[in-house]
């Protein structure tokens, strides 16, 4: 949490780096998804401790060396995601297998 009982910013980028993977990984079953090369987070709004969120993590594009994702944690509201986003991040990595 950060000063303002908030999710702390470095939280998100961890959560839009693990879920870029898990985006990619579920792309074409790889056992391996890289080394990240760029991660850009904007950050939208906060979400405080015991508040549910939905991290939505999606593959833009997996070329021969380098995979796109975007990763977006929205809001959720009694069961229901919100479009109320918290934070969106991009994320690219390198993923040529040798």
């Amino acid at each position: 949490m950060n000063s303002k009982d908030g999710i702390h910013g470095s939280v998100s980028a961890a959560i839009v780096d693990w879920a870029g993977g898990v985006a990619i990984a579920s792309y074409d079953l790889r056992e391996t998804t890289g080394a990240s090369i760029d991660i850009h987070i904007s950050y939208l709004s906060s979400c405080k401790v015991g508040e549910e969120i939905e991290i939505q993590g999606r593959v833009d594009r997996v070329g021969g060396s380098i995979a796109f994702t975007t990763v977006s944690l929205f809001k959720v509201v009694d069961g229901q995601c919100t479009d109320k986003i918290i934070s969106r991040g991009s994320h690219t990595k390198y993923v040529k297998v040798p």
